[in-house]
């Protein structure tokens, strides 16, 4: 996991340099280009200054009683047994600043449609995620990124398309030792199967998971049959099972919406769970500790 280990007396603070990298995708055959340095539907600032602003990279309150980062509270709380106890000084703090904005052509087999919401004129794309992950590759190695700093590429109203047939609407992933995130922002009241993915939903899940299993080698008992996971996986993926549970976060003068995450110790089956108030996920919203998970997972058959 990224950060300190908070089982550790005396664990400390850990400060992630983080790159924010906009992304343009540009349709110039049919003159679309959807970049997060326009405002997003029913906003007048640019997606990118929405991000930097958000709770994701500033201090905001939290039920634990912390007033820190969301990915960062989330941390503490997943392990508040060991946190209260052995390491009150643990934090994982990401410090952002927004990088040089890129542009991806989208290839042929890229798809673009008309948001169904009429009162939101930006189309919606669908970019093959190879592609996707190509581009994201070369551009580490062209701006020189290095391990010690997480980039995040952002995109706006962007699918991404899996040779399978399903849709991604971010993901995080390794290229060498080199971690990264990929996330689209996205329109008020933009659902994917019925999921609210509206502005940093898609973000503070990837981060979330980032946090947790940044090279997507940390195994667990099985679990599945929630979320957008319909099988029986291994993997810590903390945002995975709850992509349904999404809450308003109103923040810096606007309506933010953040995604609730399970703790490790649904996964773990941990009893009593090492979270706060023995919880086994976040809950849904700031100013309560109503978790969806009041148990860790069932078995996965």
């Amino acid at each position: 996991m990224v950060g300190t280990d908070p089982s550790q007396p005396g664990a400390g603070t850990t400060t992630i340099p983080v790159e924010l990298i906009p992304v343009a995708v540009d349709f110039s055959l049919v003159g679309a280009n959807l970049s997060p340095e326009n405002p997003a539907c029913f906003d007048s600032v640019p997606i990118v200054d929405r991000v930097v602003a958000s709770p994701l990279f500033n201090d905001a309150p939290w039920p634990s009683g912390d007033i820190t980062q969301f990915v960062d509270a989330f941390q503490r709380a997943n392990f508040w047994t060991l946190v209260s106890r052995d390491s009150p000084d643990y934090h994982v703090l990401l410090n952002v600043s927004v990088g040089p904005a890129i542009q991806l052509e989208a290839p042929l087999n890229s798809s673009l449609i008309y948001n169904p919401n009429a009162a939101c004129p930006q189309p919606l794309a669908g970019v093959p995620i190879d592609t996707m992950n190509a581009f994201v590759e070369s551009e580490i190695s062209t701006l020189g990124i290095t391990p010690n700093t997480l980039p995040i590429f952002l995109t706006y109203n962007t699918a991404f398309l899996l040779d399978s047939g399903g849709v991604y609407l971010g993901y995080h992933n390794t290229f060498g030792s080199q971690t990264f995130v990929v996330a689209s922002y996205n329109d008020p009241g933009f659902n994917l199967y019925s999921y609210n993915a509206s502005d940093i939903v898609v973000l503070s899940h990837e981060l979330g998971e980032w946090m947790d299993d940044p090279f997507g080698t940390n195994q667990v008992p099985a679990w599945g049959q929630f979320g957008i996971q319909p099988t029986c996986g291994g993997q810590l993926e903390v945002g995975d099972p709850l992509t349904s549970s999404v809450y308003a976060y109103p923040f810096a003068g606007f309506g933010y919406h953040i995604q609730e995450l399970a703790y490790f110790s649904w996964f773990a089956h941990n009893v009593p769970s090492l979270a706060i108030n023995d919880e086994y996920s976040t809950g849904t919203g700031p100013g309560s500790l109503a978790a969806t998970f009041t148990t860790y997972a069932p078995p996965c058959l």
